[in-house]
């Protein structure tokens, strides 16, 4: 897929979003979409930097993942950060939420797997409320319970939509399966408006503006090097939720110039299906 031309003067930012399954990627039942895979991806697309689901305070800690601590999901320290030192890849960190209190200790507690596609089948905001939970006027029973069987249904359909092997890469890349991402956003925000708000939404628009600046970070790097006339690849490593709301916020600004959700199927499906060398 080659870069489109734009009519913008001056240097411009070609952006692709590449989705993540966080732990699902160690699962038998998602090697169609495994690290393997994600890897020649990267290699195909070809990144001057990647925008990852990293917070910069959990980047500064583990010094950009090297020490012990929490660096984002697991397939950044299994794949993409160790990616990004082999290949001198620039990494800019761009997640942002607040750590969640530990309710047994009142001690702040780090992220376990925020974004997951297989959470816990229960109705929640972004920030993994249970709706129960939520300040305000207690939740009948009944509506509690239709409400968590819903959330199970969207929740066991998202999983099989994106555990169907035999379609490969189409499986993740399928646009029905954006289409049921903001549909089970569009029920979380039914069933608990303020968390949903709160967390997910304004998690979401935070990612968005810092990788506008990650992207105009590299741009300056370009200029200083001299090679401000070349275009600039950014790639987005975000878990899949992230990405149909991220494409939409990016699309919406217009300061770059991004690629279709699906875009691996045209760049790399030939590539995935033939043997590799050095990848």
């Amino acid at each position: 897929m080659p870069d489109t031309p734009t009519a913008t003067a001056g240097p411009r930012i070609t952006v692709a979003l590449l989705p993540t399954l966080h732990r699902l990627h160690l699962e038998p039942a998602f090697a169609h979409y495994d690290f393997t895979v994600i890897r020649r991806i990267i290699l195909a697309f070809g990144p001057d930097a990647i925008c990852g689901e990293v917070r910069p305070i959990d980047w500064q800690r583990t010094a950009g993942g090297t020490r012990p601590g929490y660096c984002g999901p697991v397939e950044y320290r299994q794949l993409i950060l160790p990616l990004c030192r082999e290949r001198g890849i620039p990494f800019h960190p761009v997640d942002d939420y607040p750590d969640e209190p530990d309710a047994g200790s009142g001690e702040r507690a780090g992220p376990a797997d925020p974004g997951d596609p297989k959470p816990e089948p229960r109705p929640v905001g972004g920030g993994g409320m249970p709706l129960a939970s939520v300040a305000g006027p207690p939740v009948p029973a009944a509506w509690q319970t239709a409400a968590e069987a819903t959330w199970q249904d969207v929740t066991q359909t998202f999983l099989q939509w994106i555990g169907r092997r035999e379609l490969g890469l189409r499986a993740i890349f399928d646009q029905g399966v954006m289409d049921l991402i903001r549909a089970k956003h569009r029920l979380q925000l039914q069933l608990d408006a303020t968390e949903e708000i709160r967390t997910w939404s304004v998690r979401n628009l935070r990612m968005a503006a810092n990788i506008l600046d990650a992207c105009a970070s590299v741009l300056r790097a370009g200029t200083h090097a001299g090679t401000r006339h070349l275009r600039r690849r950014v790639l987005v490593t975000v878990g899949l939720e992230h990405v149909p709301v991220l494409w939409d916020l990016l699309q919406a600004g217009g300061a770059v110039d991004l690629w279709p959700v699906d875009w691996p199927l045209h760049l790399v499906q030939d590539r995935l299906e033939r043997p590799h060398r050095n990848q």
